[in-house]
């Protein structure tokens, strides 16, 4: 079969055997080699088997095998499968690069599915104001990690679809062909600055401009008067988390 992998699991597709000895398969196994994580399946015919439990912490190189079961035994295994590698921090990764890993996985863009981690684009987007040239309360002050999807969401519904401000240009941007990009929390914003060395190590490319600011999509949490118009800022050069005015 062919495996292809998404956060802590892979998918395995595959057909059946030419030859069922004269009695129809009744389940078939799929097993990774190594640490031996295994899923069964009862379809009859050919399709895909989804393996879970695989770990996303380390750069472990992961093959798979399928067996057929049916009343007379199993078979052997298959050949082994297109080797696949879990992404780690620094890796080239649906059209970014890997710049955190959560574990556990978690749900970190706020879709109910879990996450391996997060996705840094590879290139700037450009120079914006946080706001549309109006200094709107969104209410998007969440800064933890897994909260720059569901700010991003909420600043463009006050703000607009337009792309003449940070959010807005973020979940415009199609780097790789995906449709998910978000302006990052104050906290992922924290966390791309603490990854930056191992992704120039690792992904041999300048991850961020020197001495270069970077707005986070969380507002400044504060009733009053005078924060109302600022939003969490990073400067990648010095230290980052410095707070700025949206406009």
């Amino acid at each position: 079969g062919t495996a292809s992998f998404s956060d802590t699991q892979a998918t395995i597709t595959f057909t059946p055997p030419e030859n069922d000895g004269g009695s129809s398969i009744t389940s078939y196994t799929a097993t990774s080699i190594p640490e031996s994580y295994s899923e069964t399946t009862t379809q009859l015919k050919g399709g895909s088997i989804t393996v879970t439990g695989l770990d996303s912490n380390s750069k472990i190189c992961y093959t798979f095998t399928v067996k057929a079961t049916n009343a007379i035994g199993t078979s052997l295994p298959s050949e082994p499968s297109n080797p696949i590698t879990t992404p780690t921090v620094g890796d080239f990764y649906q059209g970014g690069v890997v710049f955190y890993i959560a574990t556990p996985a978690t749900d970190l863009d706020g879709d109910g599915n879990e996450d391996q981690g997060l996705i840094c684009a590879i290139e700037d987007q450009g120079e914006s104001y946080w706001s549309n040239n109006i200094n709107l309360i969104t209410g998007a002050i969440d800064t933890a990690l897994g909260t720059g999807a569901n700010n991003t969401s909420v600043i463009i519904g006050i703000q607009g679809e337009q792309t003449d401000y940070a959010a807005g240009l973020a979940r415009a941007y199609r780097g790789g062909g995906y449709t998910d990009w978000f302006l990052p929390s104050k906290d992922e914003l924290k966390e791309m600055y603490d990854s930056k060395s191992i992704l120039e190590a690792n992904a041999k490319f300048t991850a961020f401009r020197i001495n270069t600011g970077y707005w986070s999509s969380s507002e400044f949490n504060s009733t009053s008067e005078f924060n109302e118009d600022r939003a969490w800022y990073g400067y990648f050069g010095i230290t980052t988390n410095f707070v700025f005015y949206k406009l």
